[in-house]
């Protein structure tokens, strides 16, 4: 027995899955051919050979980065090779490849398969069960695997099993849904599968009561009206006079006026105004005005398939969306001591907080103006977020209350926040932040998971120190300095536990993780591939460049908030960058009268590359923001058939010290004996990669 990654949907291996697929369909449920295809260039498909090198089995997963796990979709054996160790073989190798990126596998199979046994003997753990969806809706055990990483890593990690992206599908999905699984509606039948319980939740608007009520057939207008209630209703008073309707008709409905665009209109109407980021329809007229409803909206009108195909991405675009801030200008003003009672209508906390009790919380804040920065955030004179911090200590900043208004755009802020928050009291030289708000909301909670911070007794905890270091250096800095908090202490009980176990493990996805936790200290014992990647002035002011000593924590222009994630496009050639991989940008002169040109301004990492051709690129990269389709288009010289280079970059530092040219040509030139030239990416050593970082950070270096 071979097992081996089928990463091509050309491989006559491929057809062999397929085959293999389509006969177990009944207990596999349905994945269209495309979603095999996608899994496999992804790398994602696992196969076993027999000695004649036929498939014999396979084990297809997806991953989800947003929440750390994977989830196997599919594990299929041949029926004559079964209970011969095949499906050990394939999860083994599954857990080769993910464990250094991943905290572990889940699996929902449904109960009636009996396969408890099967699982648990693969090491498998029951953590719970739902239903299932579908007419029969039968119950789904929850199988987990865990990679066993440190406990404090694991926080970091994100702590969420459960998180869905809410989703609405059109009338001709839920029509197909009513009908039994053919090869017409199989595409819409994927979205029942089993592998998608969690992932999504599934909703319908009102207006689909509408559309039952023309079909002809009395008995299926019954039939249908049954079905509506096996997914989540989105209701609303009166959607004609909502702002999201009278926008999209005058946008995009002046010229169809016939029931079923009047239909389209109303079901979209309601998806926007319930806030949700996904609609899935089969209509080809829908789908060709998608990147128009982005741009207004911030609404996906995708297919089932590319919702299928697209989860991992699909699942960050609910979160994290910055091309939504685009272009809104944000006011951030200091709240003076008798303005408390506005702050109590805006952000008294709906789930069991007294009013009297955040009065007196929040009069104790701003009556103490020494100790306290007490600011609210607004758009267009519409409160956003109030946010309380101090600095109690030399080496804290605690925050005690962080509120943020329910709205498409609190998820995107609030990251946006927390890292102006833990870049500020870096620079600051304060070691710790500390956030002891007591309601905190599950959308704040997730971010400030998702940015490393740890749940001690309650209260969350980074560190957040402004250094390059080795895991050694830091361990021995964490074992011999005494803190006063007891929060910080328990933080660094278990920091020190997991960089104990750590430190012997080269594992560098696992090293890089954690560097990331910790941003923006970095472990100089970390060797991944460094780069300078030169960037047109223009798109480096637009993607992160504010100098960091022209501002405190909310100065400067509030609409150029550092980014938590961006992305970046330039030509193919060479091809030279790898993912993950550290960067240092350097900003040739281009047009234009800039400031701090033909120098090196930042660093980031590099998460993703891809090389595909502009439309795939963008469609995966526009959430982002900043690059326009017009834009991303020019780069490939108006080619709609010419690949081009995009990449995704996160964890961005603006050099309080610019490196200008001369000093980088006569480093360059000591370093390597080479004259320095700079016309795209270049590779640079490790230990060069921090001669510079120093230089740019601290003033320090060659």
């Amino acid at each position: 027995m071979k097992i081996a990654k089928l990463n091509q949907a050309s491989h006559h291996h491929f057809s062999e899955v397929l085959e293999l697929g389509r006969k177990n369909s009944k207990t596999l449920g349905f994945l269209p051919e495309g979603a095999y295809k996608a899994h496999a260039i992804n790398g994602q498909l696992i196969t076993a050979l027999n000695s004649d090198d036929h498939i014999i089995g396979y084990l297809l997963y997806s991953v989800n980065r947003r929440d750390g796990l994977v989830s196997i979709v599919h594990l299929c054996i041949e029926q004559t090779y079964r209970n011969q160790g095949i499906a050990r073989a394939l999860k083994h190798d599954l857990e080769k490849t993910t464990k250094a990126q991943y905290r572990g596998i889940r699996v929902r199979c449904r109960r009636d398969y009996n396969l408890g046994t099967f699982w648990q003997e693969l090491g498998f753990i029951a953590l719970g069960e739902r239903s299932g969806r579908g007419k029969k809706a039968e119950p789904l055990t929850i199988w987990w695997y865990d990679y066993g990483h440190p406990t404090l890593f694991t926080q970091t990690w994100g702590e969420r099993i459960h998180s869905r992206n809410r989703v609405t599908i059109d009338a001709n999905v839920f029509f197909d849904l009513c009908e039994p699984p053919i090869d017409a509606n199989r595409e819409s039948h994927s979205l029942l599968a089993d592998w998608l319980a969690d992932s999504c939740d599934l909703y319908i608007t009102d207006e689909i009561y509408n559309e039952i009520d023309r079909h002809p057939n009395k008995s299926e207008r019954k039939e249908k009206r049954r079905r509506t209630s096996e997914f989540n209703p989105i209701t609303h008073t009166d959607i004609a006079r909502t702002d999201s309707f009278k926008k999209l008709r005058s946008l995009l409905f002046q010229d169809r006026t016939t029931e079923s665009d009047k239909s389209d209109l109303r079901h979209l109407a309601y998806t926007i105004e319930a806030g949700i980021t996904f609609f899935i329809t089969r209509d080809g007229p829908l789908l060709d005005e998608e990147e128009k409803i982005y741009q207004n909206f911030g609404l996906r009108v995708l297919r089932p398939l590319d919702f299928i195909i697209q989860q991992d991405t699909l699942a960050r675009e609910t979160e994290y969306q910055p091309s939504r801030l685009a272009g809104i200008r944000l006011e951030v003003t200091r709240i003076p001591e008798n303005e408390s009672g506005p702050l109590e209508k805006i952000f008294c906390s709906p789930t069991g907080e007294r009013k009297s009790a955040f009065r007196k919380l929040i009069r104790g804040l701003l009556s103490n103006p020494k100790s306290y920065q007490n600011i609210i955030i607004r758009k267009e004179n519409e409160a956003l977020a109030f946010i309380s911090y101090g600095r109690p200590t030399p080496v804290e900043f605690t925050i005690p209350v962080f509120r943020l208004v329910r709205n498409p755009l609190s998820s995107t802020l609030a990251r946006h926040l927390i890292s102006n928050i833990i870049r500020t009291a870096s620079h600051e030289g304060r070691q710790f932040t500390i956030v002891t708000e007591p309601k905190l909301s599950s959308t704040l909670a997730d971010a400030f998971r998702e940015m490393g911070f740890v749940n001690i007794d309650n209260v969350l905890v980074r560190a957040n120190m402004l250094v390059a270091v080795s895991i050694s250096n830091l361990i021995n800095h964490f074992s011999s300095t005494q803190y006063s908090s007891t929060y910080i202490g328990k933080y660094l009980d278990s920091m020190l536990l997991m960089l104990t176990d750590i430190s012997s493990v080269k594992d560098t996805n696992l090293l890089l993780r954690i560097e990331k936790s910790l941003w923006p200290m970095k472990f100089i014992d970390l060797n991944i591939p460094t780069y300078i990647v030169p960037i047109k002035p223009i798109w480096a002011m637009n993607l992160f460049y504010t100098k960091i000593a022209e501002q405190d924590l909310f100065g400067g222009n509030p609409e150029l908030f550092l980014k938590v994630e961006n992305a970046y496009y330039r030509n193919s050639r060479p091809n030279i960058l790898t993912a993950p991989s550290r960067i240092l940008w350097y900003i040739s002169k281009g047009a234009g009268d800039y400031q701090y040109v033909q120098s090196i301004g930042a660093c980031s990492y590099i998460d993703e590359i891809l090389i595909d051709r502009p439309k795939a690129l963008y469609s995966r990269y526009k959430r982002l923001g900043v690059f326009q389709w017009d834009d991303v288009l020019n780069i490939a010289g108006g080619s709609l058939s010419k690949d081009i280079m995009g990449f995704k970059f996160s964890g961005t530092e603006v050099f309080q010290y610019p490196i200008e040219l001369a000093n980088l040509k006569a480093v360059w030139e000591k370093t390597t004996g080479k004259r320095l030239t700079l016309r795209g990416p270049l590779r640079i050593s490790n230990d060069l990669f921090f001669n510079l970082y120093n230089a740019g950070t601290f003033n320090k270096g060659e």
